[in-house]
């Protein structure tokens, strides 16, 4: 079974084809010294809690450090790292691809004292190989042929020089799934020891304890034990609650908290005793190690997340605390050594015992990532935005601000600087590191094709995607925890000045390339990459701008922008800098607003969606600029790469036509578009179910909208008033009368909220509670089957 150990295979054996000869392995090399500063680290998981939050904390969890940092790494890179290693899945075997090691997951590695294990998947994603690879030389140690029986998850570290996987104990077609965790040895791969754990799916390694975990339909559960038994200490069990939906699921052990969750449904407990933190699963647990879980009770009925009292436990008695609705917390990836940090919730940082507020930050700026004693933030989530901030774990106080390109991801710290992703285009992007003391970016990657991740690896770190491990080694010393807030704005000042460029108005409109789309209020917000059409860059000052959004053709947005106010600077293109020394990203990021009456599609109409009101641009989508207006500003000026405009969203003036389209036909097709892109939904949904009915119209029509203004409704109108109601009512959905045969009259548009009812009561109780009129909304029967009669019901 083993290749370069093990028998050879047969090359007719079609189950397992003959593979490279391997060398033998090498003796182990001695374990990558593990420095006993190292704190945990937790990844980066963008959680949107929809209401207040529910924090536990719980005594007993223990208060020192954690030996595996999974974010922090051993040595440290004040410059640009070069690699010094590359294994290519092809070199490994012909066609397949790097797996992960973890359910769902993609191209993953794991560090396990120096050797480093990846899985090797065939073009169906079934793994179908372990290997294990020198972290100092790149060398192959060992691999395991598992063809028949696929490794599902192993641990993110070692126990006794062995490492935890979980797997299939039958070959598939052999019989029901029975699980099984297997002992692979870290020296030839050899497995010493299995045991069978039915349901388990997860297995980790944390203070000298195996850790398993896994599910059923009706409980999730965690084990605790030994390599002689891996449920021997305790086993807690949890019964599935009214949590949302949704997919994902994923197991942690860390700061003295074990934590499971599949979906949104998620259960913790304290790793020495087994103790629940919660009587119940939460949705969306967070860990903050040493401290507590956070999360929100689970309370999804009749697809609505319906948010209850929250709750602050601790030892010394319960306190009652709510939190406000739609706050994130923040990720803890590299936990502040000092410990008992706030719980940092969107803008704020509450004491975890008593849920006092401690500090509070700008309202329009989001707090994602804790990197020691140092809060990351941005005018949005995780960063999207071109500016990210630095703020005092303790005190809130702002240290820096820099300038990102859109999305920065922090992933891994040195302990002087953070270092995370930022994507380039829809396929592609760069690692870049930002100076924790500072907020100066020191570096960036060559751009990294598809879905790259770095991951801490020997004393250095590697870069895994499908078809390549590649290791790079520190360019500095060793390193250390972060601790970095002790540095403020005026010394940044000082220590290090922002370029200067000079910039000269260009004669050609801006280019703008769109980067992702969101909904906020009556706004369709697109966030868009502005770039100067000259080389010496230019200073955008007309008073009116139209810059039109589309989607392969379609209409998307279409407004006129004054700039006259406020100028808008443009850096000069790469390799056009006006200054010598001087460096240019070459452009900016710019939010761009279109209120209701200039925007016609959705961002779940457009690109990649990303929620129920954003979406990622791709390709498909374009932008035109036509400068109709009178520039005001300056001919010529300086601008820093650190104040190219303050101004982060632009709102249009007015609603503009877009450029050979006519808007009551680009409305038309909207509205065709919605119908079409909701039918599915409304089929398989509401199909025999009660909906309120919130409007009927047609064009030419002369009525009252639902707030008594009288008007003629145009395509543009209906698509106004729907997207109005979209935007208040998520579920709300868009049916033509025409293709369905509980309507009697045809060429209507019908807006219905998509909540379901058994009877018509409850439906015309939902317009009741809102406050709108019964001419306006009344219980609807949808469906395909059957005719009008006795499907409406008025109040």
């Amino acid at each position: 079974m083993l290749s370069g150990n093990g028998p050879t295979p047969d090359p007719q054996d079609r189950d397992h084809p003959a593979r490279p000869s391997w060398p033998a392995p090498p003796p182990p090399t001695a374990p990558w010294p593990r420095m006993p500063w190292l704190l945990l680290a937790l990844s980066v998981v963008a959680v949107v809690l929809s209401a207040g939050a529910i924090v536990v904390v719980r005594d007993g969890l223990g208060s020192g450090t954690d030996e595996y940092a999974a974010a922090q790494l051993r040595g440290t890179y004040p410059t640009e790292p070069t690699r010094a290693w590359t294994v290519r899945s092809d070199d490994l075997e012909p066609g397949v691809s790097l797996g992960g090691l973890g359910m769902m997951t993609g191209p993953e590695v794991r560090d396990l004292d120096g050797t480093l294990l990846v899985s090797l998947q065939d073009p169906e994603f079934r793994s179908n190989a372990l290997v294990a690879i020198d972290a100092a030389t790149g060398a192959v140690r060992w691999r395991v042929d598992d063809v028949s029986f696929l490794v599902q998850e192993c641990a993110t570290t070692s126990i006794d020089g062995l490492v935890p996987c979980v797997a299939p104990a039958r070959a598939p077609g052999e019989g029901p799934d029975v699980s099984e965790v297997r002992f692979y040895r870290l020296s030839d791969g050899q497995v010493v020891r299995t045991q069978r754990v039915p349901d388990a799916r997860y297995v980790d390694v944390y203070n000298a304890a195996v850790f398993v975990a896994g599910s059923t339909t009706e409980t999730m559960w965690i084990a605790k034990g030994e390599v002689a038994d891996v449920t021997e200490d305790w086993r807690q069990e949890f019964r599935m609650g009214k949590c949302r939906p949704g997919g994902g699921s994923g197991f942690t052990v860390a700061g003295g908290i074990a934590r499971l969750w599949g979906g949104h449904h998620g259960a913790s407990v304290a790793v020495e005793t087994g103790e629940a933190l919660t009587p119940q699963v939460l949705d969306d647990p967070y860990l903050y190690p040493h401290q507590g879980v956070v999360g929100t009770e689970c309370q999804w009925d009749q697809g609505i997340f319906d948010p209850r009292m929250h709750t602050v436990a601790s030892t010394g008695g319960h306190t009652n605390v709510v939190f406000g609705p739609g706050q994130r917390p923040a990720s803890v990836l590299v936990p502040d050594r000092a410990g008992g940090g706030p719980l940092v919730l969107g803008n704020n940082a509450y004491d975890f015992a008593t849920g006092e507020l401690v500090w509070s930050v700008d309202s329009g700026v989001t707090l994602h990532t804790v990197v020691g004693d140092l809060v990351l933030g941005s005018r949005d989530s995780v960063g999207i935005a071109d500016h990210m901030f630095g703020y005092s774990l303790h005190t809130g106080e702002l240290l820096w601000r820099t300038g990102v390109s859109r999305l920065f991801v922090p992933v891994a710290s040195d302990g002087e600087r953070v270092i995370g992703y930022e994507p380039t285009s829809a396929s592609s992007g760069i690692y870049s590191a930002y100076n924790l003391r500072t907020g100066v970016q020191e570096w960036q990657t060559r751009s990294v094709e598809g879905w790259a991740v770095l991951k801490p690896a020997g004393m250095g770190f590697v870069i895994v995607n499908e078809h390549e491990l590649v290791f790079y080694p520190p360019t500095g010393g060793p390193a250390r925890p972060p601790q970095n807030a002790g540095v403020g704005l005026e010394e940044r000042a000082s220590s290090s000045q922002p370029d200067q460029l000079v910039v000269t108005r260009c004669d050609q409109a801006p280019e703008m390339t769109p980067l992702d789309f969101r909904t906020n209020g009556n706004e369709l917000i697109v966030t868009m990459q502005v770039v100067s059409a000259c080389g010496s860059g230019d200073i955008v000052s007309t008073d009116a701008l139209r810059v039109s959004v589309f989607d392969e053709g379609a209409a998307v947005a279409s407004g006129m922008f004054d700039f006259s106010g406020a100028p808008l600077y443009l850096p000069p293109r790469n390799g056009s800098s006006g200054r010598a020394g001087a460096a240019s990203d070459a452009h900016v990021v710019r939010e761009f607003a279109f209120p209701i009456r200039s925007f016609w599609r959705l961002p779940i109409m457009v690109g990649d969606s990303t929620g129920v009101d954003s979406s990622r641009a791709t390709f498909r989508q374009s932008v035109e600029c036509l400068d109709e207006g009178t520039s005001h500003g300056p001919v010529s000026g300086e601008v820093t790469t650190e104040t190219t405009g303050d101004a982060l969203k632009l709102s249009a003036a007015r609603a503009a036509e877009p450029p050979g389209i006519d808007s009551e036909q680009a409305a038309i097709d909207a509205l065709r578009a919605l119908a079409n892109a909701d039918r599915p939904f409304v089929a398989e949904s509401l199909e025999g179910k009660w909906v309120p009915q919130v409007s009927s119209k047609r064009y030419g029509l002369d009525a009252t909208d639902i707030d008594g203004t009288m008007v003629h409704w145009s395509a543009q109108e209906i698509l106004r008033q729907h997207l109005e109601l979209r935007i208040l009512y998520p579920e709300v959905r868009l049916l033509y009368t025409d293709e369905w045969p509980v309507f009697d009259l045809k060429g209507w548009w019908v807006t219905v909220a998509g909540l379901t009812f058994e009877d018509s009561g409850p439906a015309i109780g939902w317009c009741h509670d809102r406050g709108i009129e019964m001419e306006h909304c009344y219980a609807k029967l949808i469906s395909a089957h059957r005719g009008s009669a006795g499907t409406t019901r008025y109040r």
